[in-house]
């Protein structure tokens, strides 16, 4: 007969008890039980004494009974008493990304005790295919790099030193964006002249417009492109091949200039620029070839215009503003509720619609508007911003709320109106310093951003994305505002920056310049949130560790950060003389960017193809991919 039952091993909570006999043949049976005052929790039946073990889930004291039966039939019963503390474990709760740096992702466990946590096997899966596997004892991130576009899901099965087990999945989305293998595929636009491109768009069916200047005649297609003044206005129409399909003019006797192009959910254009005395527009790109020309009055040296055409290129209305000093529209924007305008005036006042602003007055001197117009080209409100020096409104935004956002710079101090009829004065430790305002969709000043850097920072484009702010411009010393930033030295280096969209705050800033000239124009993204900018640099400019050179004195570029702000890629194109973009705009799939600028020389495409030079400065039209 066994003497007595024991406690033989503990691991954890994993208790285990045998019968202490030296004679085990001589048992029939022994039936275990495990008890909590009178509540059976566990019963075992053997037919022989090998050990018996019971894991607890709950701390307390327990009784553990072992029945036993002889061969010879005597019965007997041995009880051991068991106290245990039972640890109980907090499991991670979630896996978050970490960061994202390029094409590598890194995966944490959300846990608030990492030390209950035994084992993590990490998985990567595409569908049933497991990509990769990773098995750790502790709970440091796990990286993976992505290499194609695509949904994939992370998992990590998780046991903790309690002994639990869970499983804890989590999905990601990589979109590398545009391939950084492609190649540029180009054409050009103008005379023997100096011709530039402003801006671009694409509509819905990948067609792209086009819009800038030129001071020479030329042909487009079977259209005699003439010119009146200095330099007149061009709209051009192209597939996404780059075949012409049709080409508007603004004219006038002197000067004009046009700023920005856009297009809405219906396919009608609409531009915005500046046009001189007796300006001149046309019904319908037929009325451009045969000369059909209508002329309306300026105000004053120039006014604003804002011009409205359809998808063919029809003229639908055509309106100036202004009172009696230069204006000027610089940009606009289109929300359901209206367009936003942009722009600048000189001396006294102006005259927008119905709306008569006031500035300082001073002769020779600029400052900014800012006006939301309905769809027939109505002025429903305008404000007023600027100080005694020149001040440009460079570009617009709006969110999906109607709030506004004005880009520009301004000569410090600068007072910035409201709608309501209220003013803030500003001041700024350089001049001309940046500046962002943010405005209600009844034009009353909510927000104000400035550089404060020491050093001049020209912001030149401003796009919201994802609930977030972005701009890109010049900046011209080693901050903005507090925040250190690589300067590379010359006469401007590239930023990149991001800012709340509420607070206006600098999120964060990325930088990219040579030792010459280097400046950002413009930013798109795809639906991955990928960032595309465009604009110009010099000489060697380095983009993080990348270094890309020009080919002259400038090259246009098309730079690529994920949606964090880290760099990709980079290309340039240019000549050996002159170039750069001004513009760019992103197919509505995301798989094509167009910029359009200049070019001062002959280019060598991708190795095979040669660009001519026409003469002084060419509009450049470039495709990405090609």
């Amino acid at each position: 007969m066994p003497t007595a039952a024991t406690t033989v091993g503990v691991k954890n909570t994993t208790y285990t008890y045998a019968l202490v006999t030296s004679a085990p043949a001589d048992i029939k049976g022994v039936t275990w039980k495990v008890q909590q005052g009178n509540t059976v929790l566990k019963q075992t039946e053997r037919s022989d004494t090998t050990a018996f073990s019971h894991t607890y889930a709950v701390s307390g004291t327990y009784t553990v009974n072992a029945e036993i039966e002889m061969v010879c039939g005597d019965k007997s019963t041995l009880t051991i008493t068991t106290s245990t503390t039972v640890k109980t474990c907090v499991l991670p709760s979630a896996i978050t990304v970490v960061s994202s740096v390029n094409d590598t992702y890194r995966y944490k466990l959300l846990t608030s005790a990492p030390a209950d946590v035994k084992s993590v096997a990490w998985k990567v899966t595409n569908g049933t295919t497991v990509l990769a596997q990773q098995s750790r004892t502790d709970t440091t991130a796990f990286s993976y790099a992505f290499t194609t576009a695509g949904t994939y899901t992370v998992t990590a099965e998780i046991e903790s030193v309690c002994g639990d087990k869970i499983t804890q999945t989590t999905n990601t989305t990589f979109d590398p964006g545009i391939s950084a293998s492609a190649r540029f595929t180009a054409w050009k636009l103008g005379s023997s002249g100096n011709d530039i491109g402003r801006g671009v768009a694409v509509d819905a069916a990948s067609n792209v417009y086009v819009v800038g200047t030129y001071t020479s005649s030329f042909s487009f297609g079977p259209t005699g492109m003439g010119v009146d003044g200095f330099n007149d206005i061009f709209i051009a129409k192209y597939n996404s091949k780059g075949d012409g399909l049709w080409i508007q003019r603004i004219t006038g006797n002197e000067t004009e200039e046009v700023k920005d192009i856009a297009i809405d959910a219906n396919g009608d254009v609409y531009v915005a620029g500046e046009v001189s005395s007796n300006a001149g527009y046309f019904a319908n790109p037929n009325d451009v070839r045969l000369g059909v020309i209508s002329r309306k009055p300026v105000k004053g040296k120039s006014d604003a215009f804002l011009a409205k055409y359809n998808r063919d290129g029809e003229l639908i209305w055509f309106r100036n503003y202004g009172g009696g000093n230069p204006e000027s529209a610089t940009s606009i924007v289109l929300h359901p509720s209206g367009i936003y305008m942009t722009g600048i005036f000189g001396a006294a006042n102006t005259i927008l619609g119905s709306v008569t602003l006031a500035g300082l007055g001073v002769e020779g001197k600029f400052e900014m508007f800012l006006a939301k117009l309905n769809y027939s080209g109505d002025v429903l409100w305008a404000v007023s911003s600027g100080g005694f020096e020149s001040d440009y409104a460079s570009n617009v935004a709006v969110d999906p709320d109607g709030n506004v956002y004005m880009l520009g710079s301004y000569q410090s101090p600068g007072t910035f109106r409201s709608a309501s009829g209220a003013s803030d004065n500003k001041s700024s430790n350089v001049t001309p310093d940046i500046f962002i305002a943010k405005y209600d969709s009844f034009g009353n000043l909510q927000r104000f951003h400035q550089g404060n850097s020491g050093t001049f920072v020209y912001g030149n484009a401003l796009a919201i994305n994802n609930g977030a702010l972005y701009a890109t411009g010049m900046v011209g010393g080693n901050k903005y505002g507090s925040t250190s930033v690589n300067y590379r030295g010359g006469e401007g280096d590239i930023f990149l920056a991001r800012y709340n969209l509420n607070t206006l705050d600098m999120e964060w800033i990325r930088t990219a310049g040579s030792p010459g000239f280097d400046a950002g124009n413009k930013i798109v993204f795809d639906k991955a949130g990928n960032i595309y900018m465009a604009g110009l640099l010099s000489d060697n400019c380095q983009f993080g560790s990348t270094t890309i050179r020009s080919a002259g004195d400038t090259d246009g570029f098309l730079a690529q950060y994920d949606p964090n702000g880290n760099f990709r890629f980079a290309k340039a194109i240019g000549s050996t003389s002159e170039d750069g973009f001004n513009s760019l705009a992103m197919n509505s799939t995301g798989t094509l960017i167009f910029m359009v600028g200049y070019s001062a020389g002959s280019i060598n495409l991708n190795g095979t193809t040669t660009l001519p030079a026409m003469g002084g400065l060419d509009v450049l039209i470039t495709r990405y991919p090609d």
